[in-house]
């Protein structure tokens, strides 16, 4: 879609990346020229890597990175375009930690990771589950003594319209 010394402005097109289960446009985030393309058309581009350098208005090159979502490694572009979208990945981990945290209703990208290259291990997810316990069992504590405070009973002496609505109401019943 672009070429070096190209104008660009927001939201124009940039480049087409395709993957073997999507294809998506890539816009523009900023207004300026196309300063220099990383890859040509139908190269591999390594996700993360900058695909075009972009100088802006005020003489600042602004280098644009990807972060796509990538379930076979490797994205094509198509034309010569960046993406400048960014998409989170998933947290890295095993069906079963899923399954885990889906059952127990945990977020993972919340749970703190200490396996290899930054993997949710199912101890991280047990640990994690045990801290949110405590945590609610003083929660509930708490919720206690506010509820003891909450049910003293304070005795009000009812005069004029407050005692004749005390009577149709209690007619009523």
């Amino acid at each position: 879609f672009v070429k070096p010394g190209d104008k660009v402005s927001q939201f124009d097109e940039i480049c087409e990346v395709q993957s073997d289960k999507a294809s998506v446009t890539i816009t523009s985030r900023y207004d300026g020229h196309i300063k220099r393309l990383h890859y040509e058309v139908d190269e591999i581009a390594l996700v993360g890597d900058a695909l075009v350098d972009i100088e802006l208005h005020d003489t600042e090159i602004v280098e644009k990175v990807v972060e796509v979502k990538n379930d076979n490694s490797d994205n094509i572009v198509d034309a010569g375009k960046e993406p400048t979208l960014a998409i989170t990945a998933k947290v890295l981990t095993t069906p079963a930690v899923r399954r885990i945290a889906a059952e127990n209703n945990v977020k993972l990208n919340e749970v703190p990771a200490t396996g290899r290259d930054g993997r949710v291990l199912k101890e991280d997810i047990l640990a994690y589950l045990e801290m949110k316990k405590k945590s609610s069992n003083i929660q509930q504590k708490t919720d206690e003594i506010v509820n003891k405070v909450d049910n003293e009973v304070e005795v009000v002496t009812l005069k004029g319209y407050e005692k004749h609505m005390w009577k149709t109401m209690t007619q009523a019943l």
